[in-house]
């Protein structure tokens, strides 16, 4: 293999963020030594499993074994190394706003008075291990109407802490302050496990991206994730808006909205309320209801979930005035 095509390798590699720059200098160093019997295709194949482990989503080993004929221990520490392929709380807030400028939600969004106090009300009440990231004061919240043609009824739940909820969602609720916080508790509950993030991994999408700033750029410029939240934002979107979860993140999440609405002294039972109504909706105007809920549970199955936290909760406040 040629040096200038390793140094291409090997310059794809540090661009991508793994700190793998090391292997050109170490490259360069073994060629200046000489051609040693199979040095050259050593190093063609440690680039090339590198790359391969990072395109697969997979952890660089931390130490490399070395060939006994290079004459260098044998083996080398390699250092900490982040991975590309998760997305840090701030990148998360800073995707949520790219998604929205480039999505238009802002323009299409309004101010709801009730829905803002509501979902102040409930980050206020947030026990403390679901704040967000200190170090940025908490999650950036921020709650708003969507205006839509059809009366959608759907939310949006964008990393970091931006939450929309359709024009067709807030007549739902008929202005029920109780309603209202068991709609926001749930989109928030996938905010502060960041079911987005981790669904971007799970389906390739940050590998996709970090592909295209490879292939279109060369990974020049500026800091490789900042590339992938602008690449993600501007070619993905729509799927962002549109992410479908798991049928375990949306049970985890009605789970954890319930707990977040219940500190913050809303009634728990409102939760029933939202989905009886999703449900009647859904039965009679088929594919009114926007696409993030077609991968939701089946609501009976969620309105018996929702029915045993009530009875718990029941249960243990009955059991502490005892």
């Amino acid at each position: 293999m040629h040096f200038h095509k390793l140094k291409k390798k090997c310059a794809k590699l540090a661009a991508a963020g793994c700190g793998c720059v090391f292997l050109l200098t170490l490259a360069a160093g073994i060629f200046a030594l000489g051609s040693a019997t199979g040095i050259k295709d050593w190093i063609d194949g440690l680039t090339k499993r590198a790359w391969s482990s990072l395109s697969n989503q997979v952890q660089i080993a931390k130490e490399i074994k070395l060939p006994a004929e290079l004459g260098l221990p044998e083996s080398i520490l390699l250092p900490q190394l982040p991975n590309l392929f998760t997305l840090s709380p701030q990148e998360q807030i800073l995707l949520g706003n790219e998604v929205a400028k480039k999505q238009g939600l802002e323009e299409e969004s309004f101010v709801d008075a009730q829905i803002d106090a509501v979902g102040m009300r409930l980050v206020r009440a947030l026990p403390a291990a679901y704040k967000g990231p200190a170090a940025l004061g908490g999650w950036a919240w921020r709650f708003r109407g969507l205006r839509t043609k059809d009366q959608t009824v759907n939310a949006i739940a964008l990393p970091g802490g931006r939450i929309y909820l359709y024009d067709g969602l807030i007549k739902l609720a008929e202005g029920n302050p109780n309603q209202i916080a068991a709609i926001i508790g749930h989109e928030m509950a996938h905010v502060v496990k960041e079911h987005s993030a981790k669904q971007l991994q799970t389906e390739g999408m940050l590998q996709k991206a970090s592909e295209l700033i490879l292939e279109n750029t060369g990974g020049e410029g500026e800091s490789p994730h900042s590339q992938i939240i602008k690449t993600l934002a501007a070619r993905m979107g729509k799927q962002i808006t549109q992410m479908q979860l798991s049928q375990f993140e949306e049970y985890q999440a009605d789970s954890l909205g319930f707990q977040f609405i219940s500190a913050a002294n809303y009634d728990a039972a409102a939760f029933l309320d939202v989905l009886a109504k999703l449900n009647r909706l859904s039965s009679k105007r088929n594919g009114i209801l926007g696409g993030v809920f077609s991968t939701h549970p089946p609501t009976d199955k969620r309105i018996q979930e929702i029915q045993k936290l009530i009875n718990t909760n029941g249960r243990n406040i009955q059991a502490e005035a005892e």
